[in-house]
């Protein structure tokens, strides 16, 4: 089966989520699928503390150790619809295994925003703010199918997790924790179809992912899980 690329329009946009709110998106969908916008939710952005003068706050010297990894994860996964010809289907667009950006432990002068700041200039990524849930990835959209299908509406985000040491000068304090956050640009959505294979669907990790988890037993999607 052919595919396609959506590009973005007024009313016509890549699984409901417009490319100005996220860089990173699913771009190839099966050419049998048309999806349209049915809500947005609004972004916002936030200032950057000043990092340096609040470790400087904390004591003399103070550095960031990291070591941290990075992977996708799905926030967001459907179940499977079986969607008949020439009807639509409108994701529930439901959160998958929530979780909340924090690090640990965070205390005193080291406060969670420090941590982070911290974080981000080590990354060179934005990154979801401490108690942003996953949850806050939720998106509607709706897709029509001119074909029968079997529909799996899925978002997910690149998840940055691990540990970290902060150490003043001459190792007078050092405090060990953990952090857990994803970075924000990276979402990404996407829409597989149970009922075709690899020319269908994208076969990118998360698409993976979804598809493991809900295409059935001998569905022609999970084809790909062996490629």
């Amino acid at each position: 089966m052919r595919r396609c690329i959506f590009s973005e329009s007024k009313e016509h946009l890549l699984f409901g989520v417009p490319q100005k709110l996220q860089r990173r998106a699913a771009r190839i969908y099966p050419a049998t699928i048309l999806a349209t916008i049915m809500a947005v939710s609004g972004c916002a952005t936030s200032g950057k503390p000043d990092e340096e003068h609040e470790k400087t706050a904390i004591c003399k010297g103070a550095e960031f150790e990291w070591n941290v990894l990075t992977r996708w994860r799905l926030t967001v996964l459907d179940k499977a619809k079986i969607v008949e010809p020439g009807s639509k289907m409108v994701a529930d667009s439901t959160p998958f295994k929530p979780r909340t950006a924090k690090a640990t432990p965070a205390k005193g002068k080291l406060t969670q925003k420090t941590v982070f700041a911290n974080l981000e200039k080590h990354l060179g990524k934005t990154l979801a703010t401490p108690g942003t849930s996953t949850t806050s990835e939720k998106r509607i959209m709706g897709a029509r199918f001119p074909k029968r299908g079997q529909g799996v509406y899925f978002r997910g985000v690149k998840q940055v997790s691990g540990t970290y040491i902060f150490t003043c000068l001459n190792k007078t304090k050092q405090t060990k924790g953990s952090v857990f956050t994803w970075e924000t640009q990276s979402s990404t959505t996407g829409l597989a179809d149970c009922m075709l294979g690899s020319a269908g669907n994208s076969t990118s990790e998360l698409s993976r992912m979804a598809i493991a988890r809900r295409c059935p037993e001998g569905t022609p999607a999970r084809a790909i899980l062996d490629d």
